[in-house]
C-alpha cells in the first residue's frame, strides 16, 4: 500500500517535537526502543536489475540558486548539547552507512560495494568556477570553534581488523591523484597552504603540509625494501621527449634573502641514541642522506648523453658571487657542531676516477692532459680522462706530505 501526501501539505509527518537543545522534546530512545522509524526492504529472493532503494529523499531545483540556501536530499543530524563528552566505545555521527557482510562474499571486477557511495551524475556538462567545488564526497567545516588534538576531513578507524588500504584510486577512475593547494606561475603565496606554527603538531619545530610516518619493528630480511613513500614513473616502448622524473622537490624563491638551509629536495640519515653503519658481505652496503641507484637491464648511453647517479645541472642565467661565497656543483661542508668529514670524496670502484672535459691547446674550458704512463715506483695513479685522451698523476711510494 502506498501513501501519497499532497504537495500542499507543508509538514506531512512529524515524529516528536523539535527543540534546539532541550531534552525530552523528541521521542525518547531506550534499550528497548532503538529507533523512531524503521523501514525494511529486501530482494524477495530475486535478482534486482533496477536502481532500488529502501528510502529515497529527493530535492529538485528548477531555477538558478543565487541565495545562501542549503538543501539536501536527505539530512542526518546529531546535535550535541554543551558539556556533553564521549568516551569508551562511543560512535557518533550525523549520518551513517552500514554495510553488513554476514558470510563469505566475492566482489566482482565490475562491481563496487561500499558502506557509503557518493555519486555525481553529469548528464551533459558542468563548469566549476575557480573557488567552487564539485565532489563525490565533500567535508564541510562550519563554526569558529577550535580543536585541540587530531581533527581531519577524512579519517580511518577499525574495531577488529585494520583496513588494507587507507585510500585507493584504481587506474582510469581519476585524472589526477590529488592536489594540495594550487600552482600559479607568479609564485603568489596565497596559492599554497601557508606554513604557520600551527603545523608544529609534535612540538619538534617541523612544519609539514603532508606527513607520512613508517616504522620497522622487525628485520624483514634483504628480500624487501621498506620506504615511507614510493613514487614510480613507468615509460614503455616510446620515444620520450618530455622531462620525466619519479619525484621532484622544488623550492621557489621570489625576492627573498636566504638565511638558513634551502633546497629543492633534502634527504637525511639520522641516528637516535646509537647505530652501526651497515657492514658485512657485499659492496653496496651503505648509509647515506641520499642514495642514487642506477640499474635495470641493458642500458645504452648516447654520444652526448649522461648516465649518472647524481647530475648537477645549472640553469641559472645570472649568478653573482660575493667575495668568500661558493658556487659549486658539489660542496662538502659541516655544521658548527658537526664533525669533520673523514674524506670529502671516496671512490670504491671506477674505470676512471675523474673525467674532465677536454681542453683545446689554449687551455679553455677543460683540463689539458698529456698522454703518458706513470714512471718510477708508484703505489697508485690518478687517471684523468680529458675527452678521449687519458692522463695520469702518479703517487709515489716515498712521497711525504
Amino acid at each position: 500500500m502506498a501513501i501519497t501526501v499532497s504537495a500542499m501539505k507543508r509538514k506531512p509527518f512529524n515524529f516528536g517535537t523539535y527543540h534546539a537543545t532541550a531534552g525530552g522534546s523528541g521521542i525518547p530512545l531506550t534499550a528497548s526502543l532503538l529507533g523512531v522509524l524503521s523501514v525494511y526492504g529486501d530482494d524477495a529472493g530475486a535478482v534486482l536489475t533496477a536502481d532500488t532503494k529502501v528510502v529515497r529523499g529527493r530535492m529538485l531545483y528548477t531555477i538558478d540558486q543565487t541565495g545562501a540556501s542549503i538543501a539536501r536530499g536527505v539530512l542526518g543530524q546529531t546535535t550535541v548539547a554543551a558539556g556533553v563528552d564521549f568516551s569508551g566505545a562511543a560512535r557518533v555521527a550525523g549520518a551513517a552507512g552500514l554495510l553488513e557482510l554476514l558470510g563469505t562474499h566475492t566482489v566482482g571486477a565490475t562491481a563496487f560495494v561500499g558502506a557509503v557511495i557518493g555519486t555525481v551524475d553529469i548528464t551533459t556538462a558542468a563548469t566549476v568556477t575557480a573557488g567552487g567545488i564539485l565532489a563525490g564526497f565533500l567535508a564541510h567545516r562550519t563554526g569558529a570553534g577550535t580543536v585541540t588534538g587530531n581533527e581531519a576531513a577524512f579519517a580511518t578507524k577499525y574495531t577488529t581488523t585494520a583496513w588494507t588500504m587507507g585510500l585507493y584510486m584504481p587506474v582510469g577512475t581519476v585524472v589526477s591523484g590529488g592536489r594540495i593547494g594550487d600552482w600559479v606561475g607568479s609564485a603568489a603565496t596565497t596559492s599554497g597552504i601557508a606554513f604557520t606554527t600551527a603545523l608544529d603538531v609534535y612540538a619538534d619545530g617541523q612544519l609539514d603540509i603532508f606527513q607520512v610516518h613508517g616504522a620497522s619493528a622487525a628485520d624483514l630480511t634483504s628480500a624487501y625494501s621498506a620506504k615511507a613513500g614510493r613514487f614510480r614513473h613507468v615509460a614503455n616502448g616510446i620515444t620520450i621527449n618530455h622531462e620525466s622524473y619519479g619525484l621532484i622537490g622544488q623550492m621557489v624563491m621570489k625576492n627573498c634573502t636566504g638565511a638558513h638551509i634551502h633546497a629543492g629536495l633534502m634527504g637525511t640519515f639520522e641516528v637516535n641514541t646509537a647505530a652501526t653503519v651497515p657492514s658485512g658481505a657485499g659492496s653496496y652496503l651503505c648509509a647515506a642522506g641520499i642514495v642514487a641507484r642506477v640499474g635495470g637491464a641493458t642500458i645504452t648511453v648516447g654520444a652526448t648523453g649522461f648516465l649518472a647517479g647524481v647530475v648537477s645541472m645549472n640553469i641559472a642565467t645570472t649568478v653573482t658571487i660575493t667575495s668568500g661565497g661558493i658556487h659549486a656543483a658539489f660542496a662538502c661542508c659541516k655544521s658548527t657542531t658537526g664533525v669533520t668529514w673523514a674524506e670529502a670524496l671516496y671512490i670504491q670502484d671506477a674505470l676512471v676516477a675523474i673525467r674532465c672535459y677536454a681542453a683545446s691547446d689554449t687551455y679553455a674550458h677543460g683540463i689539458k692532459a698529456v698522454v703518458a704512463t706513470p714512471a718510477g715506483v708508484t703505489t697508485h695513479a690518478l687517471k684523468i680522462a680529458a675527452g678521449i685522451v687519458a692522463g695520469y698523476i702518479p703517487v709515489y711510494a716515498d712521497e711525504t706530505f
